[in-house]
């Protein structure tokens, strides 16, 4: 009995290092069988919910990267937008001083 034990420790104690493709022999008829089958599938489990989240945090972590690049190419558009309009209201209103307007907003 204790052999079976022990593996059941160090498969556990793997599993809680990060290393969730141990696997215990399930071929027993016993009740050891039955618990090293029941851990296999929590491993299982646990590995795939870890992939999981190791997706999610990628997806995130993309998210995250295109607002920032997005923020950053937004940011110098402003300042031409502001100047486009200044031109068209100067245009609009046939202003005298549209040139300087014009050439002070172009440079």
């Amino acid at each position: 009995m204790a052999q079976p034990i022990g593996e059941l420790r160090r498969a556990a104690a793997a599993v809680g290092r990060g290393h969730f493709r141990v696997r215990l022999p399930d071929d027993r008829a016993d009740e050891f069988g039955d618990l090293f089958a029941s851990f296999n599938r929590m491993a299982r489990r646990l590995r795939r919910a870890r992939a999981q989240e190791l997706r999610t945090a990628r997806i995130l972590a993309w998210g995250e990267m295109a607002r920032q690049v997005a923020h950053e190419i937004k940011n110098p558009l402003t300042p031409i937008k502001l100047s486009i309009q200044h031109i068209r209201r100067a245009y609009r209103d046939r202003r005298e001083d549209f040139e300087p307007i014009l050439e002070s907003n172009v440079e």
